[in-house]
């Protein structure tokens, strides 16, 4: 009801007079600055995260990661204001429940149906930044949640290459040799049921001689930090350095809590603590139950196992987000104090610590003041110094400080006196991202009295005591925001190498650098190098990619915080990818009709595009000024080179099919309600229509999109009413050769007990009147998708497997073949059949009775072909041939047989006289006079030779007896032709991709929808997918995941991308019209190509011969003429063919 009450009055302002509107907006601005301010601070609504947004923009700060987070949240969330993290816990047992999917692809045309193979990775690896600003050197890969190396007691330097990591939405990772490769440990292990890992930490069994196959992994599930992957499903463990997982360990009850932080006891290596919790910040409305029932302010605890992760036990129970346990330097007894710290949504600050190993915990002695929960900074962290026992360090991001103890908290002095507060200039500040960037920790210097201080926000810092002065002298280490930015911005996480401490790792947006600390040159700047160890850890998060239509490649996505990375194409760019544009990427695309336009859109930095695949690079920032649009602007190209994106409306920009005209355009489709486009199709074979969706769920069609302005019509309001699930549309698939047929994909997530569970619709017909149009969930039933948001559907653009089929013509002749004569007889078959169009496979059945089958030679013709059945059998140079009697065979060169019949005897022997040769045999093949015929003469005419051409036509055997003083005769001789004819049937093969993996359904428009898990059970991580396409010519289903870069499958190529009729429907008769557009997937060769057309029913529409599309060139149009009016309403098939593929689209005619 409230949520209906403030959408009324958003509408009734609209219908005041212009001035009064204008006061009513000045005064409702004033109220909401002030209600702004005094409001908490709230992460966990769509309203409380535009009431953060807005702050910041009056205080002339920057949006951050708010923007992409809203974006984010309210796709979820709509039309609630939030949402339970634990639905995709219960969702991800609904994917592994379901079936593995099947892929069927085409290998090339005119051949069978085949199981597809598995995904692979495709990259991208080493990706350079095209400026060093914010983003450093290469490579730029991803973020990194935590780093932790292994024990290593030995202080071996083996070991101290080693290092784990773990990512938000990549899993976790080793390498061996110091980040120059990588190796993910959990992409297909089942039990990792999503890859979202907010802290590693590592231990050892054998403690006198550790391995990496004896090392135990624990890993916390969950991303708190990074907000968009909250949700835990418990904490994972190895025993075997990541070979295999055991079941998560769940800490309490679900919902599970995000894992902040994981330490083992130096002293006691079964002995881990962690700590748990999630953006503990007030949600605005008062709610802030525990566990909350669709909020992500999870109160945490702090949890310890002493059997090495095995079991796990609550040691502090006090419910806040607990960010960071620290063990202590030992005392002279052997104890060391434990430290930790958090806050909870009532904004009370907790610094505790434990004097038994984490056992039991008490409060500090004191605790300077700190302010948590109520503003854009609040974090908190704490790192003991491994030097001083009772030294510890506590830092707070909203109060912009951070303190020192040396007395075991008894007092605190601020030691932030030169802190780098500002980066790049002096309006960015190092510290407005605190809740989301920000470490602290005390690496002890080599010596036993000296800690190197690390503090990582959106730069990285560096400070150590001055022996003199006792002033800690801070060094910005990091210089992001500069040109000579040494790292990428945003910090995370470190670890440090206990053989040598001057050897360290951080983590961060980018992913793993490098740090060694000179301890013996003076404090500074040079004292800190870097080296980039990223190029090989493949965890970029793609929000959105664009395949190139030929090349496979060649592709190019946008990116959390990482630029657009790109690859051009070949071998060596596939390893070595390229960034374009700058901050989060976002929407890209590519011209199917001239690939070498590209456009890639930046957000807050605008949009950037080439004509020349890259090798030049444009820019404008007006493609991106409107404030009202998804964090994601849908964008595409159609087939006439035009580039579309959207904002609240639907914006197109005209080519002259070589260069980007970015001024020029429309833009009328003005979506109401504060809505904005989140979802844009348009089918290749027809411009002119265009689909949108919006993020309130409603769905636009225009049928005239070359004019300017088109018609817009909304049809989601079928069936007299509004039949949208008033969702976020994410998006829209067109079937290729029907222009009135889409699948709608949504989001949304709903609570445990109220999910959301319809994703997917479907029409199969947008053009039936309102009262009549029908949108179908197809996410129902006992194969529904899991509970989670769908972000992206795709229609199979491959045919059809072809259909199996068989023509056989037995011949009986009995006919005598003359002695010693080279002409022998001829018996020839016409065959004129339907059931194959490609052949396969052709074998003959073959009956001669006779003396000395070394005479017979026998070969199988058609049109230029001819295969060598029988060649002097035996024959070797100067040896006679075999002196057996007749043959009665079976010779194939496709099914299993006995061998090459021309040296049988090798496997039978001689036969006894009078006994014919038996069996199944592969065909001679040896296409040499038979009197010099040898067993080495190349095989290279054998019945093969047939296969891939048509069956019709004349087929002649010809027989014939090359040596005197016997007598044969050709009994009977049977003609068997496998093949295959292609299925022009439609195709109604839908792929999606969703928060929990990738799903199939090979029948979208059946009566029961049943989809089938993509995911792991072919080789894909459980990883979000944000994005599909498939690309006809390379016959690649691509995807790309937010955590795993791209991947791809192969599931079958076309010869043909689309073809529609405009209109595809109209009234006939009348030598009215219809525009057939046929477009190739790839560009016609030399010649033109030519597609030949035909008509399903020639009598009421009439259909040219074929339409060619030129050469370089992909599409081409053709009339259609209706001259008799059908009675009733009728649907055309219109077929299409070329290069052995056949395709139908459909026009329906009215009286």
């Amino acid at each position: 009801m409230k949520r209906l009450t403030l959408f009324l009055v958003a509408g009734a302002s609209f219908m005041l007079a212009a001035p009064a509107h204008a006061q009513f907006e000045i005064a409702f601005r004033a109220v909401q600055r002030v209600t702004d301010e005094i409001a908490p601070f709230d992460l966990n609504s769509v309203s409380g995260i535009q009431r953060e947004l807005r702050k910041r923009a009056a205080r002339g700060k920057t949006p951050g990661f708010l923007e992409a987070y809203l974006e984010f949240f309210k796709a979820r969330a709509y039309p609630n204001e939030s949402f339970d993290w634990n639905q995709y816990n219960l969702a991800a047992r609904q994917r592994d429940a379901l079936p593995t999917a099947q892929f069927v692809k085409r290998k090339a045309p005119g051949t069978l149906g085949t199981p597809s193979g598995d995904w692979a990775f495709v990259g991208p690896t080493n990706t350079n930044p095209a400026y060093q600003t914010f983003f450093g050197d290469r490579a730029i890969m991803g973020r990194v949640t935590s780093l932790a190396f292994p024990p290593n007691p030995n202080r071996t330097a083996a070991r101290s290459r080693v290092l784990y990591a773990s990512t938000p939405g990549g899993g976790v990772w080793r390498t061996n040799d110091a980040g120059a490769t990588w190796s993910n440990l959990t992409d297909l292990n089942a039990f990792w049921q999503s890859l979202q890992v907010g802290a590693v930490a590592v231990t050892n069994q054998t403690p006198s001689n550790p391995s990496t196959n004896t090392d135990i992994i624990i890993a916390g599930t969950g991303d708190p930090r990074g907000i968009y992957r909250m949700y835990s499903f418990g904490v994972m463990r190895s025993t075997d350095g990541g070979a295999t997982w055991e079941a998560p360990k769940r800490l309490t009850a679900d919902p599970q809590l995000p894992i902040t932080s994981i330490v083992v006891d130096p002293d006691q290596p079964n002995r881990i603590t962690l700590t748990t919790g999630g953006a503990a910040t007030a949600t605005g409305d008062g709610d802030n139950r525990y566990p909350p029932p669709s909020r992500q302010d999870y109160a945490g605890q702090i949890f310890q196992s002493t059997d090495w992760g095995q079991s796990w036990t609550a040691v502090e129970r006090t419910g806040a987000y607990w960010s960071r346990v620290s063990i202590g330097a030992k005392e002279r007894t052997g104890t060391r104090l434990y430290w930790a710290c958090g806050w909870d949504g009532a904004g009370t600050a907790y610094v505790k610590f434990s004097t038994n190993r984490g056992q039991t915990w008490q409060n500090a002695l004191s605790v300077p003041a700190l302010a948590v929960g109520n503003a854009n900074f609040a974090s908190l962290d704490i790192s003991a110094s491994k030097n001083a026992p009772k030294t510890v360090y506590l830092m707070s991001g909203q109060d912009r400080a951070i303190y020192i103890s040396e007395n075991g908290s008894s007092t605190w002095s601020p030691i932030t006196n030169n802190f780098p507060s500002q980066y790049f200039t002096a309006a960015n500040d190092n510290w407005g991202q605190s809740s989301y960037d920000y470490y602290l920790e005390a690496v002890p210097m080599p010596g036993g009295y000296k800690d190197l201080l690390v503090v990582g926000q959106i730069t990285l810092a560096a400070a150590i005591r001055d022996d003199g002065t006792g002033v800690w002298n801070w060094v910005d280490i990091g210089r992001t925001g500069t040109g000579g930015a040494r790292i990428h911005n945003d910090q995370h996480c470190i670890a440090w190498d206990t053989r040598d401490p001057q050897n360290m790792f951080v983590g961060h947006d980018g992913g793993v650098h490098q740090l060694t600390f000179d301890r013996r040159a003076a404090f500074g700047l040079g004292a800190f190098a870097f080296t980039n160890r990223s190029a090989n850890l493949r965890i970029t998060q793609y929000y959105e990619g664009a395949w190139h239509p030929t090349a496979a490649n060649t592709m190019i996505g946008g990116t959390q915080d990482n630029m657009s990375s790109r690859s051009a194409g070949g071998a060596a760019t596939i390893n070595n990818w390229e960034g374009t544009g700058g901050g989060d990427g976002s929407g890209s695309a590519i011209s199917f009709s001239n690939p070498n336009i590209q456009v890639t859109l930046a957000n807050i930095v605008g949009a950037f595009y080439t004509n020349d695949g890259w090798a030049t690079l444009g820019g404008s920032s007006n493609l991106v000024s409107n404030p009202n649009r998804s964090f994601f602007p849908p964008t595409t190209f159609d087939v006439l080179g035009n580039f579309f994106w959207c904002d609240n409306q639907v914006n197109k920009y005209t080519t002259n099919g070589t260069n980007m005209n970015v001024v020029g355009g429309w833009a009328n489709l003005a979506v109401p309600g504060g809505q904005y486009v989140t979802a844009l199709a348009i089918p290749l074979a027809d411009p002119d229509r265009i689909y949108v969706g919006t993020s309130g769920g409603w769905i636009y069609m225009a049928r005239d999109g070359t004019d300017l302005p088109p018609t817009w019509e909304r049809i989601d309001d079928g069936l007299g009413g509004d039949i949208s699930p008033f969702r976020y549309v994410t998006d829209i698939a067109v079937n290729p050769f029907n222009p009135d047929q889409i699948v709608v994909s949504y989001s949304g997530i709903g609570t445990v007990g109220a999910p959301v569970t319809d994703h997917v619709y479907r029409c199969l017909d947008v053009l039936e009147p309102q009262a009549t149009r029908v949108f179908t969930n197809v996410d129902t039933g006992a194969g529904k998708l899991p509970d989670v948001p769908i972000n992206t559907v795709v229609w199979d653009n491959a045919p059809n497997p072809a259909i199996p089929d068989f023509h056989v013509t037995p011949r009986n002749p009995n006919a005598a073949i003359p002695d010693n004569n080279r002409t022998g007889i001829t018996d020839t078959v016409n065959v004129n059949t339907t059931a194959i169009e490609i052949v396969t496979e052709v074998s003959v059945n073959l009956k001669i009775d006779g003396s000395w089958n070394g005479d017979l030679y026998a070969k199988l013709e058609r049109g230029a072909e001819t295969a060598v059945l029988l060649n002097g059998v035996g024959r070797n140079g100067s040896a006679p041939g075999y002196d057996d009697d007749g043959v009665d065979v079976f010779l194939t060169d496709a099914s299993p047989s006995q061998g090459d019949i021309h040296t049988y005897q090798n496997v039978t022997g001689p036969l006894p006289v009078g006994v014919p040769l038996t069996g199944a045999w592969q065909s001679d093949g040896r296409n040499v006079g038979i009197g010099v015929v040898a067993n080495a003469t190349p095989r290279t005419n054998r019945l093969d030779v047939f296969n891939n051409k048509s069956p019709n036509g004349n087929w002649t055997l010809t027989v014939s007896d090359n040596g005197a003083l016997d007598n044969h005769t050709l009994v009977s001789w049977t003609l068997t032709i496998r093949g295959l004819r292609a299925d022009g049937t439609p195709v109604t093969r839908v792929y999606a991709g969703g928060d929990l993996g990738a799903f199939y359904t090979n029948d979208v428009a059946g009566g029961v929808v049943a989809w089938q898990n993509a995911t792991q059970g072919l080789k894909l991580p459980n990883v979000q997918v944000n994005d599909m396409e498939h690309v006809p010519a390379t016959g690649f289903l691509n995807a790309a995941t937010f955590g795993r870069g791209m991947w791809r499958v192969p599931i079958g190529t076309a010869v043909m991308a689309g073809a529609m009729c405009r209109p595809s429907r109209f009234q006939g008769g009348g030598a009215r019209t219809t525009r057939l557009r046929v477009v190739l997937a790839a560009p016609a060769p030399m010649g033109g190509a030519t597609v030949t057309l035909t008509s399903g029913d020639p009598a009421r529409l009439t259909a040219p011969a074929n339409v060619v599309v030129p050469a370089g060139q992909v599409t081409a149009t053709v009339n259609l003429v209706s001259n008799v009016a059908p009675v009733a309403e009728v649907t055309i098939p219109v077929s299409l063919r070329y290069n052995n593929e056949l395709r139908q689209t459909f026009v329906r005619l009215t009286p």
